[in-house]
């Protein structure tokens, strides 16, 4: 299971920043990881509605009284289906920061998201996670914009 709550702020129309915090269990052993992290997203736009963004985060993930720092790299593209729906296409390259820690992870990320209004949308999202951590999650989420 995993869980997270984010918030995002837009510094300008093609730079943002976050922070994120996440928390997981285990399906098998039932332990707990939890993930605190700190992201900037530049963005440009490319053609046609299409934009592309680079989010790099810095992290910490705590488990089972271990704490190992982390930091991840995420190219991706938005673009416009119909209206007020749009979709996303990303790869999230995660690595601890020390070698001594097994945190590797490969995710390729594809979600679809509705305008509610300027500042609200809902949407879903799947990430097939590889590597040191393997999970295939499906992600309900709420946004909204500051």
């Amino acid at each position: 299971k995993l869980y997270s709550l984010s918030v995002k702020k837009d510094f300008s129309a093609n730079l943002a920043g976050d922070v994120l915090f996440s928390t997981t269990q285990g399906e098998n052993t039932k332990t707990l990881g939890n993930r605190l992290e700190v992201g900037v997203t530049p963005s440009m736009p490319l053609v046609g509605g299409v934009s592309g963004y680079t989010r790099l985060a810095l992290g910490n993930k705590y488990t089972n009284g271990a704490d190992a720092n982390y930091y991840s790299v995420e190219p991706g593209v938005k673009f416009p289906i119909a209206g007020n729906l749009s979709g996303s296409l990303g790869y999230r390259w995660r690595s601890a920061t020390s070698v001594a820690n097994n945190d590797q992870t490969h995710t390729t990320r594809v979600g679809v998201a509705y305008n509610l209004t300027k500042v609200d949308a809902i949407g879903v999202r799947y990430d097939r996670v590889r590597g040191d951590n393997t999970q295939d999650n499906l992600a309900l989420n709420y946004t909204r914009s500051f």
